[in-house]
């Protein structure tokens, strides 16, 4: 729906079967409130607050985040404050996040602010992949996710 030209984005993303794909964005003076689902790439430079599901999700310097994430990979250079489960998460040196962090890949580049728990996927496998479980005892809002029974909240 925010899709542009792959001539003003710059670059194009394949998408495994030969043909390109033009990521979503959200601009840098675009305010969304609302759940996000695609199946494909999704850039943000504005804010949104709500869940976020994609494939491959990119969260610009200035952006802002309050809601939970899932993908497949996830780039950090804003702020987010809520869950964040991917296979690969990147926190670059101006990441700011506020909240668990579920993967099985984690780089944290340094400068790079975190307040919450990282743990690997594998760690709770036999969990499906999904935010849609209920807060733990304690918890003010939905927005964290349940440890596995076992898990500590430290």
């Amino acid at each position: 729906m925010f899709g542009r030209t792959a001539r003003l984005m710059g670059s194009v993303v394949g998408n495994g079967n030969g043909s390109t794909a033009v990521p979503s964005i959200v601009g840098p003076d675009m305010s969304l409130r609302g759940d996000l689902k695609s199946d494909g790439e999704l850039h943000i430079e504005g804010t949104v607050q709500g869940d976020i599901r994609v494939r491959h999700l990119v969260i610009g310097k200035d952006a802002v985040v309050r809601g939970d994430i899932e993908a497949q990979t996830v780039r950090v250079s804003g702020s987010v404050a809520g869950s964040l489960r991917a296979h690969e998460v990147i926190l670059t040196a101006t990441a700011k996040m506020q909240g668990d962090i579920y993967h099985d890949v984690l780089s944290i580049e340094p400068g790079a602010l975190l307040e919450g728990h990282c743990r690997r996927l594998e760690a709770v496998a036999g969990e499906p992949l999904t935010l849609t479980k209920p807060a733990p005892a304690g918890a003010v809002d939905g927005t964290r996710l349940a440890l596995p029974a076992g898990g500590s909240a430290a």
